[in-house]
């Protein structure tokens, strides 16, 4: 099983290749619905469906039952544990630019400057 690798010491993320988590339901055809390919590709451990199928149905797939959501949440921390590691949520580098506050960004000076 694909979720086992996380087990033998394996961690990052697994990510779809081109929406094929949408080929289960629609090209293939082994299940009926996006919900069922959601489960399906969530269970066999793709943390992020590199397309749209998981947008289009995670939510009705997790309020119907279709899906655990304890699937949902390892496949988050899978992801958002590498971008933490990558250092993606770390402040910028300093700038003149960051220390704008948001009163200050589309003002009515400004906007008259523009």
């Amino acid at each position: 099983r694909l979720n086992d690798i996380y087990t033998q010491g394996f961690t990052g993320y697994i990510t779809s290749d081109t929406d094929s988590c949408a080929d289960i339901h629609t090209a293939h055809k082994y299940e009926n619905t996006g919900e069922l390919a959601t489960r399906d590709c969530l269970q066999s451990g793709t943390d992020i469906d590199s397309g749209s199928t998981y947008g289009r149905y995670l939510e009705s797939a997790v309020t119907g039952g279709t899906v655990d959501r304890k699937f949902v949440d390892s496949a988050l921390h899978n992801s958002y544990k590498m971008r933490f590691e990558m250092g993606l949520f770390d402040p910028k580098a300093p700038n003149v630019y960051n220390k704008i506050t948001t009163d200050v960004v589309g003002c009515d000076a400004h906007q008259e400057m523009s």
